[in-house]
């Protein structure tokens, strides 16, 4: 039988296995970067055909860390945690035990594991089934997001202000007032220097003190008036986005409602409500799913 997933040992760590192992098989071994209270830190999974061995390495010292035979489980599956997830099994007599934690970045390494190990534990011939590669841009080769098939670096900008076009359209008003203000704001912004160019040709040759006033003046209210209107634009356009947010959300969940049964089978909760508060790739009329 093929192993599902079989990375190489450290010398020190194989002596050590070899100590305890009794002449044993290795099938699967797999290294974490996480240890069992969450924090980063190397630890290895070593399965056997009879029993489940994790090792923390220590440099030239390695530890066993914990030991389980397959004959006293009953099920093995992965739990998602936040940024990360962790491999556990479940004894016979329903007690539940964690084996070790992983990040997300080997979450598909221990999927495949878990499957693996399930299958085992239940005494069925297990498959072999190897770490499905993560996602890549067919394009330029970037890694994906799970779950995604958009490339942040090869994506259509054209295409996607275009969308937002699409949602400017019922506050067409209020876009064209930010566009107005961000005129004005630009054009308050050449005053000043134009004011400076007096002060150098008229009041410093012909020392006219009155019209050095009238300017610092200007100069004063022209500064009130960018400060007022720079709020007011910070304002509408908070407003603005506000209100796109909620057409964005409120379309998605419109679209979540028309889904099947078997769609809220294959998905979590969690995802559902995570794509929601995010607007996650959601593009009008096309299902962000």
């Amino acid at each position: 039988m093929e192993n599902i997933i079989k990375e190489v040992l450290p010398d020190a760590l194989e002596r050590e296995f070899s100590k305890i192992s009794n002449g044993s098989e290795i099938n699967i071994s797999v290294l974490t970067d996480l240890g069992g209270d969450g924090r980063f830190g190397e630890q290895w999974l070593i399965a056997t055909d009879s029993e489940i061995i994790i090792f923390s390495p220590n440099g030239i010292n390695p530890s066993l860390v914990k030991k389980l035979l397959m004959n006293e489980l009953a099920s093995v599956k992965t739990q998602s945690l936040i940024d990360g997830g962790s491999l556990e099994a479940s004894r016979i007599d329903g007690e539940l035990v964690e084996i070790m934690r992983f990040s997300n970045a080997h979450a598909n390494k221990f999927a495949a594991v878990a499957k693996w190990l399930d299958q085992k534990v239940k005494g069925e011939t297990p498959s072999v089934v190897a770490e499905e590669p993560p996602a890549k841009c067919p394009k330029c080769g970037l890694r994906l997001e799970e779950g995604s098939k958009v490339c942040p670096r090869c994506v259509q900008r054209r295409k996607v202000l275009l969308r937002l076009v699409y949602y400017l359209k019922p506050h067409l008003m209020v876009t064209c007032i930010i566009i107005a203000l961000i005129f004005s704001s630009t054009g308050i912004r050449l005053i000043p220097p134009y004011f400076t160019k007096i002060i150098i040709d008229d009041v410093i040759t012909s020392k006219n003190y009155i019209l050095l006033g009238w300017i610092v003046l200007g100069m004063a209210a022209i500064s009130f008036v960018g400060v007022g209107l720079s709020i007011l634009r910070g304002r509408t356009t908070a407003w603005l986005g506000s209100k796109i947010s909620y057409d964005v959300r409120g379309q998605l969940y419109d679209m979540i409602q028309r889904m099947s049964l078997r769609f809220f089978d294959k998905h979590k909760t969690g995802e559902l409500i995570s794509r929601g508060q995010q607007g996650y790739r959601f593009s009008p009329g096309v299902s962000c799913f």
